[in-house]
């Protein structure tokens, strides 16, 4: 599967993983300027724009972000689900006690 293709099959990483492992060396800081996961009024104006505005944004690359997250083999699904989880984690996010 071209990686590059909207068609392209997912590989077998979920969103949560994906994130977990890549996303969030950025997104739980808020490094370089990268929303953080546990601030939704960041993500808000981000949203505005349309979820599909965020996933081009992680194909394509945006600032400090490198396109497809550095990782050139994950499919547009891949970066479908991470985007989406990352948005459900910051609209749901609670602190830990």
């Amino acid at each position: 599967a071209d990686p590059k293709k909207a068609y392209a099959s997912p590989t077998r990483i979920t969103g949560e993983k994906l994130v977990g492992e890549r996303c969030a060396v950025c997104h739980e800081s808020g490094k370089d300027g990268a929303p953080r996961m546990d601030d939704f009024a960041a993500w808000k104006p981000r949203l505005s724009k349309g979820v599909e505005n965020l996933v081009q944004s992680a194909i394509k690359g945006h600032k400090a972000m490198p396109s497809r997250a550095g990782m050139a083999n994950l499919s547009d699904s891949d970066l479908r689900n991470a985007v989406t989880y990352l948005v459900v984690q910051s609209a749901t996010y609670k602190p830990k006690s």
